[in-house]
């Protein structure tokens, strides 16, 4: 097996995928748009996210859980960054994040990392790393939590309610779907290996298959994936807005 490649003095902008960029031109063009995020940025620190990251999950390191270090910082060195605070959150769920908005926090739960191989890990902390790098992180940080500004913020002090209205979510949901290519591309890069990423879409598609573990296949799962060229239309669309990760459907996009 060849090493891999240091990519040096990268730039986001040779992995962005078109999609991601003219969606985010579209996006930001929508009415409300600089509002919301405003709205936002005055409620959303990167105080706050160190002092929730210090108080409720655990920080890795080198003396920290070394093992997960050291794929990490494999990962950093490849893609030429210092590495951003790394976390590691109790949770079943299989699931990692990137967030803040001036310093990144990247966060990985025990369910992704027990359930993924040490490449698989490292394809799914590129992955984050390239959100960072694109500066997908506050606006990644909107889409996951729309429903909870608009609700508790919007409404309330900012008026941005109506916006549902206008656009405003069915424009950045489609944002941050495109946003995932970009970032895949990042695990790609990261990792150096298609299969790798396909494998973590297949992994996050069925969880665990306890004792059919042995049966998984990579090719079936591919094959199920060609057939899952949706066309989006005004109900996909809704949808999408209640459950954006479809992995099989992601695995094609790949």
């Amino acid at each position: 097996m060849e090493a891999k490649k240091r990519l040096t003095k990268i730039s986001s902008q040779s992995f962005e995928h078109e999609a991601d960029r003219k969606a985010l031109e579209a996006l930001k063009k929508t009415v409300g748009f600089d509002r919301l995020i405003q709205a936002l940025a005055s409620l959303t620190t990167d105080k706050i996210v160190r002092v929730v990251a210090q108080s409720e999950w655990l920080r890795i390191g080198p003396k920290q859980v070394p093992s997960l270090w050291n794929l990490y910082a494999d990962v950093c060195e490849t893609l030429d960054m210092k590495p951003p605070p790394l976390y590691l959150k109790t949770d079943p769920k299989m699931n990692a994040m990137t967030t803040g908005a001036s310093e990144a926090v990247i966060v990985v739960t025990s369910g992704l990392v027990d359930r993924l191989t040490d490449k698989e890990i490292q394809a799914v902390l590129g992955h984050e790393l390239g959100h960072w790098m694109a500066g997908h992180s506050l606006y990644q940080t909107v889409a996951s939590h729309l429903s909870l500004i608009l609700e508790h913020v919007g409404q309330l002090a900012f008026g941005i309610g109506p916006l549902l209205k206008m656009g405003l979510v069915s424009t950045l949901l489609h944002w941050s779907r495109c946003a995932e290519l970009t970032a895949d591309r990042a695990g790609l890069l990261a990792v150096q290996d298609v299969d790798t990423l396909l494998k973590v879409q297949m992994k996050l598609a069925y969880g665990s298959a306890g004792r059919f573990e042995g049966e998984v296949d990579l090719a079936a799962f591919l094959e199920q994936a060609k057939e899952c060229a949706i066309e989006e239309d005004r109900w996909t669309a809704i949808y999408r807005t209640i459950d954006q990760w479809w992995p099989v459907q992601h695995a094609f996009d790949i």
